[in-house]
């Protein structure tokens, strides 16, 4: 090593102070200035509360009482680590043998500074420290074990991360000072300025590993006095704690980052993957990296600044094409005191689970060079090969339905997202007609299912699909009255498929940014790249305004799930219903003047049809109804006739799909062409 620590040390205090640009201030004869801890503990500090001691060369908070040398007030108010600290001294106050370390290092390495020469030179003897030093203290005492087991911790997750804690102090002094010179057991925060053993008030030691070897060690109180809480170690924020649980982890798995060991250590102990910075307004750049293929979440406490941080990270993050979920606990609570108080395993699950996806702005403006043009060209030869190869007649989604896939190409034809409004009068079958669409859909396509029904249960909504799987009454399946082979058939389809078909009872709370949540996570259980949404009904969704009521509400959550599916490229079918106390046919009156105005690309409207029973369109199983599309970005416009039989709740196409005769007042707002008029053009004539 090329330098005397003791030359660090004698370079006076109040110029290094002047050289970081300090806030200085006299009081009597001493100079003051603003700790660099005054806005990051939970003490409230007096103004100007960091006293210097030109004496010894130190320096002293009367407040949150950190204190240390000139290495350490270069170390904490420049947030680097002690090698780089030791570079930045040497370089400024010209200090001999540290700027000629870094001259020789140059010139014989190519471009490497001092800041790696003195890493080199002194990081094996600070992990050889660290190492003897939790040799020393051995296993943690049952005052320890009993303060952590107090908070939620077994011996085992002790064990696991190398937790112990101070038993003798005048004895693990002499043991270090015996193998180690004193500048070193300073260098790596072991030691105070006078030669003393740090921990007396904070004997709980809690050490950052890297690579399995130990390179920081914090101290933490065990009782309640005094504050702050842990003695923060030296270089605390160039590493995150248990960073080595990244190296382990695999494509998808879950990381959740908090603040605090104690917090990361309480979610080890529920089987969770954890990894701990001092604060998330800590956390740096050059970490986002290590969390490359994994699932992260940000757990805070949702005060202002852990906001501020949280979005910060999530640019950061977004840069790198990377995502981050945010889980905001209960007020008041860290995640100790939300497991130690009242929440369950279960509760953090739920938390987990409506974690919503951190969204930063990225730029979308990009002129129409040859390269953009490039780009769109490739897309569109990849939808080709696609097409050629599903070898159907339509690029979308197939419904199960065949003279509608012909109309509208499927669902969402292009592939980038599409709102499909289903609307009618009041029993008609829009739920049933939807969740058919929904199953046929998933067993038809690679996709999964996210059903969303504020109307019905989940129990409900099973026994309609057993019904449509097994052409049987729900009344005779509720009495058993049923033939046993056809239901065991049912049940095994719905078994089957229902794998990636997700029914959420919606409420009050199921906004659509909670909807947004439950996509990302069905595609992370699923591994699908998209999912089908359907929610019945539009009405009943939630708005978080809530001066907004009735159709000005209507418009507004129709606006919100149609950004979602372009958001997300995924299709989104909603179920409205009509005004019940409107006379005749009702849906007719959606073009008129008082018309919600949706921002849909599909309308399919459903309307009784009598008169094609008693023509013989249908073999009078059921009820006939008359599917209109009624506009169609994507497509053409058109009807099909189904015969819907209420009991089995069930509909299927008609053979007999002839034009609808009816009087010019019951046709609808617009010119309707037959499913005949309709053409698909070949994706092979886009080439050209």
């Amino acid at each position: 090593m090329s330098y005397d620590l003791r030359d660090i040390e004698n370079v006076p205090i109040i110029a290094v102070a002047k050289k970081l640009r300090m806030k200085l201030g006299f009081r009597g004869e001493n100079i003051h200035a603003e700790c660099p801890f005054r806005s990051r503990s939970d003490t409230v500090h007096e103004p100007l509360s960091l006293v210097f001691d030109r004496a010894s060369n130190t320096f002293r908070c009367t407040s949150c009482e950190f204190q240390g040398s000139v290495l350490e007030l270069v170390c904490y108010v420049s947030e680097i680590g002690a090698s780089q600290a030791i570079e930045w001294i040497g370089e400024n106050f010209y200090l001999p043998g540290i700027s000629s370390a870094k001259r020789d290092k140059t010139r014989d390495s190519g471009g490497e500074t001092a800041d790696s020469d003195s890493r080199a030179a002194s990081g094996t003897l600070l992990n050889k420290a660290y190492d003897d030093f939790l040799r020393i203290l051995g296993d943690p005492s049952t005052h320890a074990t009993e303060y952590m087991q107090g908070r939620g911790i077994s011996v085992a997750v002790l064990s696991k991360h190398g937790v112990t804690d101070v038993k003798g102090y005048h004895g693990t002094s002499n043991s270090l000072k015996e193998k180690y010179p004193s500048e070193l057991l300073r260098l790596a925060g072991l030691l105070d300025p006078t030669g003393k053993l740090r921990f007396q008030e904070y004997p709980l030691i809690l050490p950052y590993f890297e690579d399995g070897k130990p390179i920081f060690i914090q101290g933490h109180r065990m009782d309640s006095k005094g504050t702050p809480r842990y003695l923060r170690p030296r270089d605390a924020i160039s590493s995150l704690y248990n960073a080595d649980v990244l190296r382990r982890l695999g494509d998808g798995d879950q990381v959740f980052v908090v603040e605090g060991i104690i917090d990361c250590l309480t979610l080890e102990e529920h089987g969770h993957h954890a990894v701990a910075t001092p604060s998330l307004s800590d956390f740096k750049p050059e970490w986002v990296n290590k969390f490359k293929g994994l699932e992260t979440y940000l757990v805070h406490n949702g005060n202002d600044d852990a906001e501020r941080a949280v979005r910060a990270i999530a640019i950061v993050f977004a840069k790198s094409d990377l995502a981050v979920h945010s889980i905001r606990l209960p007020k008041g609570h860290d995640v100790n005191s939300f497991f130690a108080e009242s929440g369950t395993e279960l509760d953090f699950e739920h938390l987990v689970w409506m974690a919503p996806k951190i969204r930063t702005s990225k730029p979308i403006l990009e002129g129409q060079t040859r390269s953009a043009m490039a780009d769109f060209l490739e897309q569109l030869r990849e939808r080709q090969t696609k097409a050629k190869a599903i070898k159907r007649p339509f690029l979308g989604l197939d419904t199960g339905f065949g003279a509608l896939n012909q109309i509208c190409g499927g669902l969402d034809p292009l592939g980038s997202g599409q709102m499909c409004v289903a609307t009618g009068p009041p029993g008609v079958g829009k739920t049933t007609f939807c969740l058919q669409m929904a199953w046929r859909i998933l067993e038809n396509n690679e996709i999964a299912v996210l059903y969303i029904s504020y109307n019905e249960g989940k129990f409900l909504l099973k026994l309609k699909t057993l019904c449509q799987l097994s052409m049987m009454p729900a009344s005779s399946i509720l009495r058993g009255e049923v033939r046993a082979d056809w239901l065991a058939s049912a049940v095994e389809k719905m078994s089957r498929w229902g794998k990636k078909f997700f029914a959420v009872e919606g409420n009050k709370t199921t906004t659509i940014d909670v909807i947004r949540n439950y996509c990302q996570r069905i595609k992370s259980l699923t591994g699908e790249a998209r999912v089908l949404v359907v929610v019945d009904d539009l009405e009943a969704v939630p708005y978080p305004e809530r001066d907004l009521h009735g159709k000005a509400k209507i418009e507004a959550c129709a606006s919100q799930l149609h950004f979602l599916s372009r958001e997300l490229a995924i299709p989104i079918v909603v179920i409205s219903s009509v005004d019940k106390d409107q006379e005749g046919q009702a849906w007719y009156k959606l073009n008129g003047d008082d018309k919600i105005k949706y921002a849909e690309d599909l309308t399919l409207v459903l309307q009784p049809a009598p008169d094609a029973a008693e023509e013989g369109f249908i073999e009078n199983k059921g009820l006939a109804i008359r599917a209109y599309v009624t506009k169609n970005r994507f497509g053409g416009v058109g009807d099909v006739l189904f015969d819907f039989l209420p009991d089995c709740h069930y509909f299927e196409e008609t053979e007999k799909a002839l034009p609808f005769r009816a009087t010019e007042s019951e046709l609808p707002p617009r010119n309707i062409k037959q499913t005949s008029d309709i053409g698909i053009p070949e994706p092979a004539s886009l080439a050209s």
